[in-house]
């Protein structure tokens, strides 16, 4: 193993397992769902529903775009 497998593991490791380790899927799961709610009732309480999910849409690609380059770090051919 290289230099740089090392390096990706051990980041990986300190930067995605170890926090993803201390709950468990379940626990996730209803984390996420709480997240997501709070959101929908930030969004439904927006004074502009366009504006609103306009900022949405971009965080959302935001989102998708650091998981991607995510994933390339970790070995996955770049689109």
């Amino acid at each position: 193993m290289g230099l740089k497998d090392t390096i990706v593991q051990s980041a990986a490791g300190f930067l995605i397992e170890r926090p993803g380790k201390a709950k468990s899927l379940d626990e996730w799961q209803a984390a996420l769902a709480a997240s997501g709610a709070a959101i929908d009732e930030r969004a439904a309480a927006a004074k502009d529903p366009v504006k609103a999910s306009i900022v949405l849409r971009h965080i959302s690609g935001i989102e998708r775009w650091g998981q991607r380059r995510l994933r390339v770090f970790l070995g996955e051919p770049a689109l």
